[in-house]
């Protein structure tokens, strides 16, 4: 398996213009244009002999030009089949977004169109459905052609229309319903003095910069960047290099980012459940270690990984397996020049992955969907490849979680892995057994994977149950002895604040962000956040932090929170209240 999913870089602006025909008056020039710096694009995404996405490709798409609200399916398709004088803008409404019909027309018949804008509507309770069936942008059978096996296609997400593989040759902005309903009383108001009264305008930014090219092609001219953002990895215990030739590793995974048709707008709760269960389980784990196993020694050391790209072929878990194996730095960073401790070429801003090299690891576990699910059970999936080597794995797993867990080999051998990081686990290191938990057996039963309106989870009791066995196994792994079920302690209030953080467009509401993450630091998050509101769970493309801090500090808002908060709990000697650096 090689993942090579890469998304091409751009510049964002939309604009909405209305001229009124007194422009030229000073006193009024701020209300002749207004950008809306809220907006969230579709984006171009590229793979080896593939593009997908939407976006502007040529300067002359960046103009003005009337726009026109359709709300009906046959007006749309009325409209794209007339003769016009000019391209327009289409501002539509939701219920026309999620029709899938609606963007299946605008792919085929773009000529009369210059732009769209969709309503964007995040309550799905007030979208009416198309047969009650939800909405999904993602493939009935997400990341297949990157999983373990990629031959099987199993329909893990029977509500997906695919839409988000698909490429369309006019760019598409999300809109707010608040600037949404704006934009429909000025239409109304300007439309209503006549014909002779200039019409509404907008006018569409953010120009491709690699349109037309590979992943190869815009990589090598500099025209795109990959994909993945910056992922966590906190260790249990101490890690230095001759560990790697005395001690086994555990790992355990979940997935930090998502994404969407439109990528900001991928607020992945669903897929969150995973992470809060797993900080939860951490943290539970090193409170046992402190209070509980001091005297012991750790025969196996827990690593937690917060994977960022894995919407995009298992980008950040499949990075971290190929670079602990292959990287090599040409130029290390000069700490006395400022340059931090990692490398700078190629980039990495920590090199202390290269403890892994040669690592031996006892077995994966990665944490899916872990929120309420269509019944009380927890599934465990395994690669059917390795039903003689994950025995022991699903005995501790089996143990620690009693009934409420279940595996099915014969299904597993049929359907392979679910989407999760154990596909690049089973790829790269096969002989390494690896588990999948998640809140579902065939099917993921959640009708809005990967779609704006995946932005809430009912409860958190599941989470919480979810944390408390997979601490209880970390523990049995790490110790080689099954814990007592009094002695591990998993703090559900945690499991709360931490879901909630990672799914709050308001950030500065979270407590252990303020408790944990540098001030300095936090604010600068708080500020970017507040000046451009973009999503949090976006995963961004892979810049030099100081890159990422300056553009796109959001953007590193869960990762920090996860560093931060499980590097003090797991530090070994704690004088301060949060961490200053990795050697604490």
């Amino acid at each position: 398996m090689a993942s090579s999913w890469f998304w091409l870089a751009a510049l964002q602006a939309c604009c909405f213009f209305c001229d009124y025909g007194f422009a030229q008056l000073s006193g009024l020039a701020d209300y002749a244009e207004t950008c809306f710096e809220t907006s969230a694009l579709c984006f171009i995404s590229a793979e080896t002999g593939v593009t997908f996405g939407c976006g502007i490709c040529t300067q002359d798409q960046i103009r003005f030009a009337p726009f026109r609200f359709v709300t009906q399916l046959t007006g749309l398709e009325e409209f794209l089949n007339s003769s016009v004088d000019e391209q327009e803008i289409l501002v539509i409404s939701t219920e026309l977004y999620v029709s899938e019909q609606a963007l299946t027309l605008l792919q085929s018949n773009p000529q009369n169109v210059l732009a769209v804008y969709v309503e964007q509507e995040s309550n799905p309770s007030n979208v009416s459905f198309p047969n009650d069936q939800g909405f999904s942008p993602a493939l009935t059978s997400p990341n297949s052609a990157f999983s373990s096996d990629p031959m099987i296609e199993t329909a893990w997400n029977p509500t997906g229309n695919g839409l988000r593989e698909a490429l369309f040759s006019v760019p598409m902005y999300a809109l707010p319903s608040e600037v949404f309903q704006d934009l429909a009383r000025n239409s109304t108001r300007l439309q209503a003095i006549g014909e002779e009264f200039p019409r509404a305008e907008m006018k569409p930014g953010g120009l491709m910069w690699a349109c037309g090219q590979d992943a190869g092609t815009c990589l090598e001219q500099g025209t795109c960047q990959p994909i993945g953002g910056h992922s966590v990895w906190i260790a249990g215990d101490t890690v230095n290099s001759s560990d790697v030739q005395t001690k086994e590793f555990v790992a355990i995974s979940s997935m930090l980012d998502s994404t969407s048709f439109f990528p900001e707008l991928g607020f992945g709760a669903w897929d969150v459940t995973g992470a809060a269960a797993l900080i939860a389980a951490a943290d539970a784990f090193a409170t046992y270690k402190r209070e509980v196993a001091s005297a012991l020694t750790i025969i196996r050391i827990p690593i937690f990984f917060g994977f960022f790209g894995e919407s995009y072929g298992y980008a950040g878990s499949d990075r971290f397996l190929v670079d602990v194996q292959e990287f090599t730095c040409t130029q290390q960073a000069d700490f006395s020049q400022g340059q931090g401790f990692g490398c700078v070429s190629p980039y990495a801003p920590s090199t202390r992955f290269l403890n892994f090299r040669d690592a031996s690891w006892n077995s994966h576990i990665h944490v899916g969907p872990v929120g309420p699910g269509a019944d009380a059970n927890l599934y465990g999936h395994t690669d059917g490849n390795q039903e003689d080597i994950n025995t022991a794995l699903r005995q501790v797993l089996a143990s620690n979680y009693g009934e409420e867990l279940v595996f099915d080999e014969e299904f597993d051998a049929e359907a392979g892995l679910p989407p999760s990081s154990s596909n690049s686990f089973v790829s790269r290191l096969p002989e390494v057994p690896s588990v999948t938990l998640t809140n579902y057996q065939e099917s993921f039963g959640f009708d809005f994977y990967q779609s704006m309106f995946d932005n809430t989870v009912n409860s958190v009791e599941n989470i919480c149950s979810a944390a408390e066995g997979l601490a209880k196994s970390v523990i049995q792994l790490a110790y080689d002895e099954q814990p007592e079920a009094s002695s591990v302690n998993v703090n559900c209030t945690l499991v709360e604040e931490v879901f909630s953080c990672f799914t709050s467009a308001e950030l500065s509401g979270c407590k252990i962000a303020a408790e944990y993450l540098p001030q300095a630091w936090l604010q600068s998050i708080l500020d970017f956040n507040e000046e451009v509101q973009v999503s949090q769970s976006y995963p961004s493309v892979f810049t030099p932090l100081p890159v990422t801090q300056e553009q796109a500090a959001t953007r590193l808002f869960r990762q920090s929170l996860m560093r931060y908060f499980l590097g003090y709990v797991s530090a070994e000697e704690r004088t301060e209240s949060t961490c200053s650096s990795d050697s604490d």
